[in-house]
């Protein structure tokens, strides 16, 4: 039998491989459309530290359901994992390592520095992003690793109440009751108050250490406290715990200035304290203002879908996700992965306003001193 070939001129092979591949992208590209892009939450869910986590995965909650409902990310669904870190270093690790198991590109959390500082190991070790919607301990700050965070420092925060006590108050002398938990939080919180303050004018600080796990006696805290007859008492601690000091304060007659860290400025804080909790000061990076549209819109919507109004931690793990879908879109565009396109995004339209992150991912803000007058914030002055 005779045989025949065809030459196919070498032009022409290079322009079929070529049409080959291009192909080949196409169908790839749709078929990682059609697949899910994988993120987790991780936050304390129960106890008294949900007053962080509940809403913050409650608002990546809004913020999928609202991503998808416009066609996801780069045509690709977004499905959430939530896991509850229960406010324990150990419990935090196993589900950051369950979440990476089950497909989690990226996990939103954690809530508070000493759990995040715990996971970190973890998420380095996979080269998974990790992205704080509230840790603010500066020991987390500088750091090229796969952490980032939308909560800025304390630097700020402390230097704003501390000016404000030191300078518009003329508090000279104030003791700073510190919670043992979360203490990559509290007593660098507590150092950095101590460094604004001087810095401001003030003259003697001293410092009262307590924990609550187990519960302690709060009326012998005050009892230690109110014997150095201070000014001002500062307090960093969570919410439940706060809003207990703040009413042995008032019941053993403390007439000054009660500061307040930030991590306690929730609902649950005049929930528990009621009325000892009135005229309490504390640097917040946000505030309910009615005149600020993307604001408004999503306390609407907030409410509308959980039933209850949102907190700072709600709104910084919003923005997280956004920022997350960003990088995520980013990255679908030009290929690498997520760390990448995250270190190359230094600017995000929050909530609030613009938000500022430098080249380790670590953000920048103002801060609202605040107060808490008839139950609810208002603004003594803006940052």
């Amino acid at each position: 039998m005779k045989t025949t070939s065809t030459r196919i001129p070498r032009a022409g092979l290079v322009l079929a491989l070529a049409g080959l591949i291009v192909m080949l992208a196409a169908a790839t590209a749709a078929c990682r459309r059609g697949e899910e892009l994988i993120i987790g939450f991780c936050g304390c869910l129960v106890g008294k530290t949900a007053d962080l986590g509940v809403p913050a995965r409650d608002a990546v909650t809004m913020a999928v359901e609202q991503r998808n409902r416009r066609g996801g990310v780069a045509g690709r669904p977004v499905r959430l994992l939530v896991a509850n870190d229960q406010q324990s270093p150990e419990t935090a690790v196993r589900a950051d390592q369950g979440l990476i198991d089950a497909g989690a590109v990226a996990i939103i959390g954690h809530m508070t520095s000493d759990l995040t500082t715990a996971a970190l190991p973890l998420i380095n070790r996979r080269r998974v992003v990790l992205l704080s919607p509230t840790a603010a301990a500066s020991t987390l700050a500088g750091r090229d690793d796969y952490f980032f965070r939308l909560r800025q420092g304390n630097s700020g925060e402390t230097d704003a109440v501390a000016h404000y006590a030191a300078l518009v108050a003329g508090v000279r002398q104030v003791v700073v009751a510190v919670e043992w938990i979360n203490r990559q939080y509290t007593f660098d919180w507590a150092e950095r108050f101590d460094e604004a303050f001087i810095r401001h004018g003030g003259q003697k600080i001293s410092r009262h250490v307590f924990s609550s796990n187990p519960r302690p006696d709060y009326r012998i805290i005050i009892k230690d406290i109110m014997a150095q007859k201070p000014q001002a008492v500062a307090i960093a601690a969570d919410a439940a715990d706060a809003a207990m000091l703040c009413q042995q304060l008032r019941k053993h007659g403390f007439v000054g200035m009660i500061i307040l860290a930030g991590w306690a400025m929730t609902p649950l804080l005049v929930q528990h304290g009621g009325m000892a909790v009135e005229g309490v000061v504390a640097a917040l990076p946000h505030v309910d203002d009615a005149n600020n549209a993307k604001w408004r819109a999503f306390v609407e919507g907030f409410v509308a879908r959980f039933g209850y109004e949102p907190n700072f931690a709600a709104m910084h793990a919003f923005d997280a996700a956004q920022l997350l879908f960003a990088a995520a879109e980013k990255a679908a565009r030009r290929g690498g992965g997520l760390k990448e396109a995250l270190n190359d995004i230094r600017r995000l339209d929050g909530l609030q306003g613009p938000i500022e992150l430098d080249r380790y991912g670590d953000a920048s803000g103002r801060f609202w001193l605040e107060t808490i007058r008839e139950g609810k914030l208002r603004v003594i002055r803006r940052g």
